[in-house]
Parts: C-alpha cells; structure tokens; sequence
C-alpha cells in the first residue's frame, strides 16, 4: 500500500513507519523540519508545514494514498485544509486524536464525545485549549470529508524518545529525593505504551473506518500504583508534599478518575499491554540512560 505519515520522524510516529516498511508497504514521511529520522532511503519525503494550506497542498499534489496516518493535526483550520487537499485521493484517513476530548471521568466511553453532531461558532487554537482545539478538528472530519476516517483517542503515551520528558519529571524527581505533587494520587488515569499506539494505528488502518475509537493500555492505574513502580525500579521512596509549586507539580497531576472504557478495541481484536507489564522497563531504561 502507498502510506502517508503526517509528522512520523520521531516517538511513536516513527515506530509506526517501521512497522509499516517492515510489512513491505510504501511510506511517505511529512514534516515541517529536517531531523533525521534515521530510515535512510526506506522511506520517501515531502518536507513543508502542515499548517499553511497552500504548502500542504502544493507538497503532496494529486498522489493517490491508501491510507492517510495524521498525526499533527491540532486544529480545525488544519482539519478543513486536509479534508479539500486529500478530497478523492484517500481510502481511508487515520487521525491522531486524544483522550482530551473528554472530561475527567471513569470509564469513559466514546459516545461520551459526539464529533458527528458538534457545533462551534470560532476556531480554537490549541495554545487557547488543546482538548477544544482537538473536538473541533474530529467534527470537521467526521462531518465534511468524502472519504472515510477513524480517530484515534490516545491517553498520555510513555515509551522511549518521549520528547515532552513528563515521564523523565517523575523519574528524575524520585531518584533526586525531590518533593513531587499530586492532587489526588489515588485517582486512576490511561497511559499506552509508545509501541502499542504505533501498532495500534496500524491495526486500525487496515480495518475498515471505525470513527471515533479509544486506545489504551487494557486497563487504568492509579496514580500511587504508578509512583510505586517507579520507587521500586529505583530503589528509594518518593518525597510527596502536601503543597503545589512551580517546580513539583506532576504533569499528570489529575484531580480525579480519568480513565477510557477499552470495549470497543478490544471487540475489534485488539488489547494494549498491561501498564505495569512494561513500566518497571522504561523506568530502568531511562535511569540507565540518565547514568551515561
């Protein structure tokens, strides 16, 4: 199949271009930059930013793709920009969504989102609010394109080469003995596995088009539970205070349960490792790193 990756040079974007090379499928990579993916010329490139339309459009011209992996769209803007420049060339477009389009809750079920039936009057950017910003892009393609589309709502994903290093936070935090925050650490939340989410995607986009559909790891953790895996890898207890700073707030310091129900992909034949399967694994291997 002819693949194009939206944004697929590093994290799970990229192990999602390998599984597909190794599968035997032609791949496309399309970024604004050019950091080195390190797939050599197993992949083919188009290089311009996502965000101007004109430049999107210019760069993929009228190549027909079998499928469509986008995984920087952000915004309604770029959703309607994709949904003219890939009209009648698509057979099935996979969109990178997020658990953020919900509400803290437990259990979360995707009816709990509609994109098929929501209205908004102004564009959101995503610095204004990343979760509005994301409802918006899923009702543009679910509601204005002529070809097909699964949205894939990832939870926070952990794995290796995690640019936005909020993993890294906690790790580092426990192995300084410095203070660390939580507003409620017994509350349960999603993770997946940097390598499920890439194989997941490529489950998915075989498939037929599935619309919305939550992705990940089979079951939720609490807070404690994932604080404690990280104790035990390396070796010393966590310092918790009782007081929020600028500088000992957990990034995933959730006030309550915010979790994903995980029927509907598990009903299509896929399950996410468990997150206490691989954690203790990341953990060591970035404490080893942290050591070179």
């Amino acid at each position: 199949m002819n693949i194009l990756i939206l944004g697929g040079n590093r994290f799970f974007g990229r192990s999602l271009a390998v599984k597909l090379l190794d599968q035997g499928h032609q791949v496309t990579l399309l970024n604004r930059g050019s950091r080195d993916d390190g797939l050599g010329n197993k992949v083919s490139r188009l290089q311009c930013d996502r965000t101007q339309a004109q430049e999107l459009q210019k760069c993929v011209g009228e190549t027909q793709w079998d499928i469509v992996y986008d995984q920087v769209c952000f915004t309604a803007r770029e959703a309607k920009a994709a949904v003219e420049i890939f009209r009648g060339k698509v057979k099935h477009y996979v969109f990178t969504s997020t658990q953020s389009v919900y509400d803290p809750a437990s259990d979360i079920g995707e009816e709990v989102f509609d994109p098929y039936n929501y209205q908004f009057n102004r564009v959101i950017t995503r610095e204004e609010s990343y979760s509005e910003a994301k409802r918006q892009s899923e009702a543009v393609f679910f509601e204005k394109t002529d070809f097909p589309v699964t949205a894939v709502r990832f939870p926070i994903v952990l794995g290796p080469d995690d640019y936005t290093e909020r993993f890294l936070f906690h790790i580092k935090k426990v192995s300084q003995g410095e203070e660390i925050y939580f507003p409620a650490i017994d509350s349960k939340i999603s993770f997946i596995h940097s390598q499920d989410a890439a194989d997941v995607l490529e489950f998915l986009g075989k498939l037929p088009p599935q619309g919305p559909v939550n992705a990940a790891s089979s079951e939720p953790i609490s807070l404690k539970s994932f604080m404690q895996e990280i104790e035990k890898t390396v070796g010393q207890k966590a310092v918790f205070s009782k007081e929020s700073t600028e500088t000992n707030t957990s990034p995933y310091g959730i006030e309550s349960d915010w979790f994903m129900n995980m029927q509907k992909l598990k009903s299509l034949g896929y399950e996410a490792r468990p997150i206490k399967e691989w954690l203790g694994f990341e953990v060591r291997s970035i404490l080893d790193s942290m050591s070179l």
